[in-house]
């Protein structure tokens, strides 16, 4: 009897316009072990229609419903990682308007339709050769728990769990595509890592690790349906940890400035990002989250270190009312950029991302309308991704920046093919 081998295996991803239309595989996905499917079928032990004296409490099986999952371990290049952030993060997603333009991925939840997904997937998983019905396919896809984490301090891989609407046993493979992407994949050695504050300029960190979990908490919501009508999703949530070491090449963070941070319940920024392997300037991906620490360990490796556990946090005290900014104004000329003034040296650089919200809680600036950031031009400057309503030349003194835990950036290039 002929055995299947494992690593015989090929993956591909196709995209999805409607929960209910499968589509053909249209990219290879790079495994680096193997992929894991439960076809889920969801069951019940019901009450049997007819009891005996005997036996007055006895069940019976039922099938109830369907939602397949398939968790898909792989390299992080920016090709790779891209299908996993746009179908977890769905409407939180956006591509500033600058020339080498860039994907940014950041929670929904200030989004009136948040909750909601756009977009959706097809997994094929090809177990039999081309032209044979046997290889499997999960159809409505989205994503619902990432894992991003260093591996022996060399390849930086991620683990995406995805959620389907259906899993066909019986899929033909020839229509499929699984050319995978050429670009190397990201190395822990190569990133750069820089904590601080919040407010003022983050400073380099020596760090030994890192690891990021993030889950948008979906639900398949069935009805009166076998299958799931529609995959509802909610707060992001986000933990992790870091290990530090004693002494390291930061000013501030060195020695005991994490375990303080933990017993004060501070707020720090963390980015973590890797330079561009294939373009003069800029990055491959941006890792960038607020968090509080919640546990520590003194004491780790051979070197004296600090292992400390993290969850992410939203923030809103960058604001005018907490002395952190003082005045803003609107650009003469264009009406979505905004310069802002700081009482100190509070900047804009390293602590506000795309997908952040700005309000503006002066009267003339129609009184707490929240604006969603395109990107950040200064250390000052920011821009929106509309128009304020205030006009051109309008200014004020009242100000709120309401933070997104995470913002994921992706260098995204024509000659990447990444759409």
């Amino acid at each position: 009897m002929a055995q299947r081998a494992l690593w015989a295996d090929k993956y591909s991803l196709g995209y999805q316009s409607s929960l209910t239309t499968a589509v053909a595989g249209s990219v290879g996905v790079f495994m680096f072990n193997h992929a894991s499917a439960n076809p889920q079928l969801l069951v019940y032990n019901a009450d049997k229609s007819k009891a005996t004296a005997a036996n007055s409490y006895n069940y019976e099986y039922a099938n109830s419903n369907k939602m397949p999952n398939m968790l898909i371990p792989t390299r992080v290049t920016p090709k790779e990682v891209y299908p996993f952030l746009r179908l977890f993060f769905q409407r939180g997603s956006l591509q500033d308007s600058t020339v080498n333009t860039k994907k940014w991925f950041y929670p929904y939840s200030y989004q009136s339709n948040g909750g909601s997904c756009e977009i959706w997937s097809s997994l094929i998983r090809e177990t039999a050769t081309t032209g044979t019905a046997k290889s499997h396919r999960v159809t409505g896809a989205i994503c619902n728990d990432i894992t991003i984490n260093p591996v022996g301090r060399d390849y930086v891989n991620i683990t995406a769990n995805m959620l389907g609407r259906d899993i066909e046993l019986n899929h033909e493979t020839s229509g499929d595509t699984f050319t995978l992407p050429l670009d190397a994949p990201l190395l822990w050695r190569n990133a750069t890592t820089k904590i601080g504050d919040s407010y003022t300029a983050l400073e380099t960190l020596d760090l030994k690790s890192f690891s990021m979990n993030i889950k948008n908490n979906a639900r398949g919501s069935f009805y009166n349906n076998a299958l799931v009508k529609r995959f509802n999703l909610e707060r992001v949530t986000g933990n992790g940890s870091l290990l530090v070491p004693w002494e390291n090449s930061s000013t501030n963070y060195t020695d005991n400035q994490v375990l303080t941070d933990l017993l004060n319940g501070s707020l720090f920024r963390l980015s973590v990002y890797w330079k561009d392997q294939y373009l003069a300037s800029g990055y491959s991906l941006s890792i960038n989250m607020l968090g509080r620490f919640v546990s520590g360990m003194i004491g780790n490796d051979a070197e004296l270190s600090n292992q400390m556990q993290f969850i992410m946090a939203e923030d809103d005290s960058f604001t005018s009312s907490n002395s952190k900014v003082s005045t803003w104004a609107i650009s003469g000329s264009t009406a979505s950029q905004i310069t802002l003034g700081f009482n100190s040296t509070e900047t804009l650089i390293g602590n506000v991302f795309p997908g952040d919200i700005l309000i503006l809680t002066d009267a003339l600036a129609g009184s707490n309308i929240q604006y969603e950031i395109e990107r950040i031009i200064s250390s000052t400057v920011l821009k929106l991704t509309t128009n304020h309503a205030a006009g051109t030349s309008a200014n004020g003194t009242g100000v709120i920046i309401k933070r997104q835990p995470i913002s994921i950036g992706l260098r995204d290039e024509t000659n990447r093919n990444i759409t």
